[in-house]
């Protein structure tokens, strides 16, 4: 390390103390004795790394005291760019030092900082504050690159990991969160997403690569985005809770009424949207939950459930009759799961959509559904050239497992550039029947699993619409191929095909069923 990088850690170690020691004496409210080490640690050239790894050492003791969640407070009132670029600094050679023992907390506050940065750049001009609304996820990826640059600036110097190929795979998944944050409609479907969860587990999945300025940016923009839907949600549903218990209140009811189980009106009253959000965040969360539980009362108690956003009446047309034009291998091998004879007429009834049902999936939504099928492709891909096997490959997916047999898996390894070719849309075709199948496997799952909930099964029965709309232009390409096959008398092809497109149109019944088994629920 050269003396003009030891000064500039010294520093920033200084800045970092000064926020940790102005911070906890706040919370304790006395001050915080300070080791003799630390009080004379300076800058004179032969003190400067001594003095550095004294401040790494009492900081590494702050750092216990300094929980995310007081970081997240702390943050709320102090928003000096300095103070925060140099913790952010500070957190990113922390994590290249104890790469071993990387801690998840630091990794959480080094999140809040970056999007504290965001939200409140050097210059004043917040470019995440034009991302309202339906944004488009390649507005969000411009703001995100222009923030990265910001971040390299500040990260200049710092030493960093590499992004091997998973990290760059795991970037894309950013791209794909944006719509589905903007398809919320309401704050307790939201709360039961489990996307916070999800985008918790996608930033420890980066490691050390976290720290990089491009995953820096894109966690950060994401995360105003979230915040900003969140708020939106969540004071809205404020406002419907506190109507609602006025209204119960003006038809005489009683404050300790119950509205469902132990939520009565008293606890609807008692929600102040101000007062929870300002809160600290421990107790914030508690407040949460109960905001969120507070809401699905109500809705129950009004009998209301979301629909689902069933496929359009020609799609459902054309899907039942790629279903029904299945071979007679496809009938008997899924005859043991759905019952003799049932397979097509279950087909036919259940894309019998009535007209109210039908609703047109958004733009928002389709380009996220998009994202996710063209996302699990390459991740097919990718699993597939990193595979030696030449038998049969098995890809791990979010539920289950997809075995490739050797001819499928053969379709994915191959990289033909720009070539024209047969050989390029007999891939391409079995890629897409492949895809289409894994993405019916995991939403299908996804949908049994959180059946019984109140909202978790809505994304799932949309994403089963989204899929089904999509089979009729699968069909039209695995047709065309399929007759270029059979004219050349490529026997093993037709088969490899028509095997994929069996397994395809056994998924294509269950989701049907699904989804009409939904529409009769909610009629």
């Amino acid at each position: 390390m050269t003396e003009q990088e030891q000064s500039l850690e010294l520093m920033d170690l200084s800045k970092v103390h000064s926020f940790y020691v102005a911070t906890l004496e706040q919370v304790l409210g006395h001050p915080i004795p300070l080791p003799h080490e630390v009080v004379n640690a300076d800058g004179k050239a032969e003190q400067v790394e001594q003095s550095i790894s004294t401040l790494r050492r009492f900081l590494n003791l702050l750092d216990m005291a300094m929980s995310a969640s007081l970081m997240r407070d702390a943050l709320k009132q102090d928003t000096h760019p300095e103070s925060n670029e140099a913790m952010l600094r500070y957190y990113a050679r922390k994590s290249m030092l104890h790469s071993e023992h990387r801690s998840e907390s630091d990794r959480d506050k080094a999140d809040l900082i970056v999007t504290s940065i965001c939200r409140n750049p050097r210059g004043g001009v917040n470019a995440a504050a034009s991302l309202g609304g339906e944004h488009s996820h390649e507005e969000a990826a411009r703001v995100a690159q222009e923030f990265e640059r910001e971040l390299s600036r500040i990260l200049e110097g710092v030493a960093r990991p590499g992004l091997e190929g998973q990290h760059a795979q795991l970037l894309k998944e950013f791209e794909y969160l944006h719509p589905e944050v903007e398809d919320f409609r309401s704050f307790e479907q939201l709360m039961e997403s489990g996307i916070i969860q999800r985008v918790r587990h996608l930033k420890d999945s980066f490691g050390a690569a976290f720290y990089r300025p491009e995953v820096l940016a894109h966690a950060a923009v994401y995360n105003v985005v979230f915040g900003r839907k969140f708020d939106e949600l969540f004071h809205l549903a404020a406002e419907q809770i506190r109507s609602f218990a006025e209204k119960l209140q003006s038809e005489g009811a009683s404050i300790l009424s119950k509205v469902e189980d132990d939520v009565t009106v008293k606890h609807l009253t008692e929600i102040e949207g101000g007062r929870i959000l300002n809160a600290e965040y421990g107790t914030a969360k508690e407040e949460l939950r109960k905001v969120a539980k507070a809401k699905r009362a109500i809705d129950r108690r009004r009998g209301t459930r979301p629909a689902v956003v069933a496929a359009s009446a020609p799609a459902a047309v054309e899907t039942r009759a790629f279903a029904a034009s299945a071979s007679v291998g496809a009938v008997a091998g899924a005859s043991a799961a759905f019952g003799d004879g049932e397979l097509i007429t279950g087909a036919a009834m259940a894309m019998e959509f009535t007209p109210q049902a039908v609703q047109p999936v958004r733009p928002v939504g389709v380009s996220a559904e998009q994202g996710k099928f063209t996302l699990l492709r390459e991740q097919i891909r990718g699993l597939v050239r990193a595979s030696e096997s030449r038998v049969s490959t098995v890809v791990p997916l979010q539920k289950g497992t997809l075995v490739l047999s050797a001819a499928e898996a053969e379709a994915f390894r191959p990289d033909f550039g720009n070539e024209k070719s047969f050989r390029v849309d007999y891939a391409n075709a079995l890629c897409e029947l492949v895809t289409a199948y894994a993405r019916f496997m995991v939403e299908l799952a996804e949908f049994r699993a959180k059946d019984k909930s109140e909202y978790l099964w809505k994304p799932h029965a949309d994403s089963l619409a989204f899929l089904l709309k999509m089979v009729p232009d699968i069909e039209k390409q695995m047709l065309s191929v399929l007759a270029i096959a059979e004219k050349r008398g490529l026997v093993e092809k037709v088969a490899i095909m028509n095997a994929a497109r069996q397994k395809l149109a056994r998924e294509i019944v269950a989701a049907t069923r699904v989804l009409s088994n939904i529409q009769t629920k909610s009629s």
